[in-house]
């Protein structure tokens, strides 16, 4: 029994001894593992830097700059997460070595560029203020980028780009100011005639004219140069002839049309640009007919059709021609066709106006 004892004590040991030895081969390995990490991690931080340090000395891209930075804080982040601290400490003195460099390099290339760009805007001629203000804008937005660079220590600089921020800022709210202009015309009487609202030249909001007498003749709301909204035409009375509606929302349009005594002679509905319908009523509220718009032309063959067998519309025609209150009507009406379609070619002549821009 006691060889037997022996030998299994001797084959326990000899198991401690080969797990510990496993053991330290696997520590071996896993330091070695490591250390091979931290070794690829540093070259590519030094090949990093040495790209960096050779984009400091000669030109270089202020964006790309940026970007190979955020890629290096990638790299010292996944280092100290491998690293002795001895390894990081050192690491972190070679980085704020860098930055500094950096740093100093992007606040005098940022100033440079400051300088240029307003040496340049100075040469420069703009059609409209809106081209000018974004100059500015993004002008002031580096002088906003240079303050947030610069150290307390550089109290001189500061003062001095804070000074020129408030005035960018100020040439900016001018600029925007300029970008509203209204054009007035009057009568020879001296009577205000009309006014035009532009904004970057164009038409923009609302477009108004008057009558000699004062009272209003029409009000068009345009955007962006583009009848957009409402409008409104009007007897010198004061009596509405047309009003037309847009919706922003879907598009659709609709146009009524109105009798000096506010009578509904005609409804125009457009579902798209081009394509719609009218429905049209005589002076004396007798239903005319229903007329289908296709690709912006009446359809007048259903139209004619439908009259044909309304005998109610050849009587009031019948009347028109007896009686001079039908024939006032039948007058009013045609007038107020007339107004609708005058106001519809000034809104699409307005539309069409090219103005020349002011050089700024």
């Amino acid at each position: 029994m006691g060889f037997f004892s022996n030998l299994k004590t001797a084959t326990s040991e000899s198991i401690k001894a080969v797990n510990h030895g496993a053991e330290l081969f696997s520590e071996a390995a896993s330091s070695l593992e490591r250390a091979t990490d931290i070794w690829v991690i540093e070259s590519k931080i030094s090949r990093l830097e040495d790209d960096i340090d050779r984009a400091l000395l000669g030109e270089y891209c202020r964006y790309e700059l940026e970007g190979m930075t955020e890629e290096l804080d990638e790299l010292y982040q996944e280092f100290s997460e491998k690293a002795d601290s001895g390894d990081i400490v050192r690491l972190r003195e070679r980085r704020a070595r860098l930055y500094s460099r950096v740093h100093q390099v992007q606040m005098n290339s940022l100033a440079d560029d400051i300088h240029k760009t307003q040496a340049a805007l100075q040469h420069r001629t703009f059609l409209m203020p809106v081209d000018y203000k974004r100059e500015l804008e993004w002008l002031k937005s580096e002088v906003e980028n240079l303050l947030g660079m610069l150290p307390a220590s550089k109290q001189g600089m500061k003062q001095k780009y804070e000074q020129q921020q408030k005035q960018l800022a100020a040439d900016i709210q001018r600029l925007e100011a300029q970008r509203y202009t209204e054009e007035f015309d009057y009568y020879l009487s001296g009577s205000k005639k009309s006014v035009l609202r532009r904004r970057d030249s164009k038409l923009n909001g609302d477009s108004e004219e008057w009558y000699e007498n004062g009272m209003r003749k029409q009000l068009a709301q345009f955007s962006n140069g583009k009848c957009d909204g409402q409008f409104f035409c009007w007897r010198d009375d004061g009596s509405l002839i047309v009003q037309a509606i847009k919706n922003r929302s879907t598009g659709e349009r609709i146009q009524t049309i109105y009798l000096e005594n506010g009578t509904i002679v005609c409804v125009v509905r457009f579902e798209s640009s081009k394509n719609g319908q009218m429905k049209i009523w005589l002076w004396n509220g007798v239903y005319l007919g229903k007329a289908c718009i296709n690709h912006g032309s009446v359809e007048r063959g259903g139209f004619l059709f439908q009259m044909l067998f309304r005998p109610l519309v050849w009587m009031s025609v019948f009347k028109a021609w007896k009686y001079k209150a039908d024939r006032d009507g039948l007058e009013n009406l045609v007038e107020a066709t007339r107004h609708w379609e005058a106001s519809i070619n000034v809104i699409d002549r307005m539309q069409d106006i090219d103005k020349n821009p002011k050089i700024f």
